[in-house]
């Protein structure tokens, strides 16, 4: 009887501080149609769970040691799509609300950001979290570029970042050198990052994506395999005696940060009329502490608390309303912020929340 050996090559985990167990199920991912054309090539299986997917290659074993039946290329690029199955993901994910609209995450492991046994794909060195350092303008079908300066070398060019290849436009002998507008067929060129300079500048950093791909799509993943790559992130490690290589199954990570809101309650009074002064106080457990906020009038008390506070998947529970004159609740278990309302005041972001009595 035959036997086909399959193990894992890699695999990517999704994290989010949203949610209480940390795993994130709210991204569909879909190999592109370049990744899926390799996969078939070297007989990978891509396969998808919750909160994370995996390749594995068919392998022989030799002396305990898997070895890839199919290597894959020097600097062969594996390209993950992401799209959300949550629409309030970006919602309470720690995200800049003004980023460009044009732009999306962008994830690889050609980095050394590794914490303990997690090896991370983020950027951020510090906090290991996804965020506005991972993000980068998706460009599709074309790419137009205005000059706000003299072209000093009479041509513009996008670079790829990753792989080198350049597309260059040269100015004619009948152009003049200050010419200022560039636009640049991108039908039918390859995905990846690139860079688009004039001369030794750079101007603009973009991800070229594939015309065909979803609209719907919020970020890509692309998995390298080089023989460079930093040590704790290489799954293929060549095998000095044999030439062959052996897998080295890793795991890596991307995790998301919750975003932080000041919870302001905006209580009207329409019911209650003998109410003159209202407090906001937390009963149970962690200690929440409110304050009277500028916005009031003789019918509206506003009241937000001092510090910022996360979205969790679990609810908080014990925020009281109570009459600051008998101290006696009014409310005993307010509503906590929604994931719907959230406005930003002079670089402070607060979640809005109604209420009348």
């Amino acid at each position: 009887m035959i036997q086909i050996k399959y193990v894992l090559i890699f695999e990517v985990e999704f994290l989010h501080d949203y949610y209480s167990n940390k795993s994130c199920d709210d991204i569909k991912v879909i190999p592109s149609a370049t990744c899926r054309t390799i996969l078939q090539q070297h007989g990978l299986r891509f396969i998808a769970s919750h909160g994370r997917f995996k390749v594995f290659a068919k392998v022989t074993e030799k002396n305990g040691k898997n070895f890839i039946n199919s290597p894959l290329p020097e600097n062969c690029a594996l390209s993950f799509l992401l799209a959300l199955n949550n629409s309030t993901f970006q919602t309470f994910t720690r995200l800049d609300l003004k980023a460009n609209q044009k732009d999306r995450f962008y994830f690889n492991n050609l980095l050394n950001n590794k914490q303990g046994d997690t090896l991370h794909l983020a950027a951020d060195t510090t906090e290991k979290k996804a965020g506005n350092k991972d993000l980068i303008q998706f460009v599709k079908g074309s790419f137009q570029f205005t000059a706000n300066a003299d072209v000093p070398e009479k041509s513009i060019k996008i670079e790829y970042t990753d792989t080198g290849a350049i597309l260059q436009q040269v100015l004619n002998e009948n152009e003049n050198i200050s010419r200022k507008q560039f636009s640049f067929d991108l039908s039918g060129m390859p995905t990846g990052r690139a860079a688009l300079k004039n001369g030794a500048a750079t101007e603009e950093k973009f991800y070229v994506a594939n015309t065909a791909d979803p609209q719907n799509v919020f970020g890509v993943v692309e998995i390298f395999y080089r023989q460079s790559l930093n040590a704790a992130y290489q799954f293929l490690e060549k095998d000095n005696v044999s030439d062959n290589f052996q897998v080295k199954g890793k795991k890596y990570t991307i995790h998301f940060a919750n975003r932080q809101t000041t919870w302001r309650y905006n209580v009207v009074k329409k019911f209650n009329k003998n109410v003159t002064a209202i407090e906001i106080k937390k009963e149970n457990g962690t200690l929440i502490e409110f304050e009277t906020v500028p916005g009031g009038t003789e019918s509206l008390f506003v009241i937000a608390s001092k510090t910022q506070l996360p979205f969790t998947d679990k609810p908080v529970s014990g925020i009281q309303l109570v009459d600051a004159a008998s101290n006696e609740p009014i409310i005993s278990h307010l509503p906590n912020a929604s994931l719907v309302i959230l406005k930003e005041e002079n670089g402070k972001l607060f979640s809005d929340i109604y209420i009348t009595i």
